[in-house]
């Protein structure tokens, strides 16, 4: 079917599913916490081009009844009710190319979603929260403004997401890695579960085994009161997950015991995005990981000056100018420069200068971010979260990123094999 709903007995597999939503299903296999959710199958994508950019009328019409499969499931009325759902509209590729595509959370807020919410929660500064997530997140994506109807921001969202694959940066990204252009996107809808309801809430990314290669210990970051997107956005300085073992023990000890399940079944690496809903641990992606080795050049000798620090995201030892302008920072690069892309944080838009640079460098975000989790893919040293405000004293400088300590040295220094 066009509109598929996942199950742990699902036989379908990634090239028609999409790797997030079958993902899903195997996660839902292993008896895991996952919250409902449809796919419209990468079929649909090619259809949507074929048709001009116009979601078919059979995928259109089989909406209604997959969504009625996630309100009995959570016990929450799309568009309203005293107990509304919400939910997230998320791309999915059969090949994984994090961050390349769009996603839109909480979609079906409204007015009276809104006070619903606050009503239910008695938190009328949580709901308030939502509903600025959404609309910003909305008008960025879709780019209008959200309509109030629940119906048109799910149509125009799902036909977002199909756009996305035809977007710059997942071209570049697709031409970088020789992924085929003719694949599609599957669109995974999800019911929400909210991360930044209450103290007892957040989000995070686990990794089973330690991304940047330093150890096979798991490794993760954690967002107290956040959503998903705050983490991978790498627009927020996450915490380590031992604050989420002291805040929250039972949960944190569950995600350990599901990294290591999913780990063994795989015989790799897990890449895990997660949720905590007041307490209640929900898992919402499971990939494989990569997993970055160990860089092979090193500094030689006596250190120059160290101009700044921050987190070894993706291992190796670099020189190069610092570049903050993405374009400008691509020109030079593609034209034989040494360059260094240096930005308070990296988003999709910015892959393709990402994928020509030596290194990377961020102002903020962690291990988890997405300039640490792009890199790793592209194999380009990266060092995040150095410190609001660094790049204004680096810029036009000529340093070496030492990716695997994560520091930031003045001029050129000797590198040996």
């Amino acid at each position: 079917m066009a509109v598929t709903a996942l199950t742990g007995s699902l036989d379908a597999g990634r090239e028609v599913l999409g790797g997030k939503a079958w993902s899903i299903t195997e996660m839902l296999r292993h008896g895991l916490p996952v919250p409902p959710a449809f796919c419209i199958t990468t079929d649909e994508c090619g259809r949507y081009y074929d048709a001009g950019r116009a979601i078919p009328a059979d995928v259109l019409e089989a909406l209604p009844a997959a969504m009625r499969r996630l309100e009995e499931e959570t016990g929450r009325t799309f568009g309203g009710g005293e107990r509304p759902l919400l939910v997230s509209v998320r791309s999915g590729a059969p090949t994984s190319m994090p961050g390349m595509m769009d996603t839109v959370l909480n979609l079906g807020m409204t007015g009276e979603v809104e006070s619903a919410l606050a009503s239910a929660t008695g938190d009328a500064a949580y709901a308030a929260d939502t509903r600025r997530r959404f609309g910003e997140q909305y008008e960025k994506v879709v780019g209008e403004a959200a309509p109030e109807e629940p119906w048109d921001q799910l149509a125009r969202a799902i036909a977002a997401v199909f756009d996305s694959w035809q977007s710059r940066r997942a071209i570049a990204y697709r031409a970088e890695r020789g992924i085929p252009d003719a694949g599609g996107t599957a669109v995974t809808v999800q019911a929400m579960v909210f991360g930044n309801l209450d103290d007892a809430s957040g989000t995070g990314v686990l990794f089973s085994r330690d991304p940047t290669g330093a150890s096979t210990d798991p490794y993760g970051e954690w967002l107290p009161k956040g959503q998903g997107e705050d983490v991978v956005s790498g627009a927020f300085d996450p915490l380590p997950l031992d604050a989420m073992a002291q805040a929250l023990p039972e949960a944190h000890a569950q995600l350990l015991d599901v990294a290591r399940r999913l780990d063994e079944s795989a015989g790799v690496a897990q890449d895990i995005e997660f949720t905590v809903e007041g307490g209640r641990l929900w898992l919402l992606q499971a990939r494989a990981a990569k997993v970055a080795g160990t860089a092979g050049p090193r500094l030689e000798g006596a250190r120059a000056e160290v101009l700044a620090r921050g987190r070894p995201a993706s291992p190796g030892v670099v020189s190069g100018k610092i570049v903050t302008d993405v374009d400008e920072a691509e020109r030079l690069a593609l034209e034989g420069e040494d360059i260094i892309l240096a930005r308070p944080t990296t988003c999709p838009d910015d892959v393709h200068a990402m994928a020509v640079v030596r290194g990377i460098l961020t102002e903020v975000g962690g291990a988890t971010s997405h300039a640490a989790v792009v890199s790793r893919e592209l194999g380009v040293a990266c060092v995040v979260g150095c410190g609001a405000g660094v790049l204004m004293s680096l810029a036009g400088r000529v340093v070496t990123l030492d990716a695997g300590s994560g520091e930031v040295f003045d001029g050129v220094l000797a590198i040996s094999d």
